[in-house]
């Protein structure tokens, strides 16, 4: 039998820390990241994962 998943779609102001807040909120809910995908848009000033 296979864990259930969810892919969590985020974009918000860009600040530092988010990466490290974002793990360590999944962490704490015993999850496990087995993908991440994110890059900042410089121009709007968003954190895009």
């Amino acid at each position: 039998m296979t864990s259930p998943t969810a892919t969590l779609l985020i974009a918000c102001p860009d600040r530092k820390g988010l990466v490290a807040l974002l793990a360590n909120f999944i962490a704490s809910h015993n999850g496990n990241i087995i993908h991440a995908d994110h890059h900042t848009d410089f121009t709007a000033g968003l954190f895009l994962s």
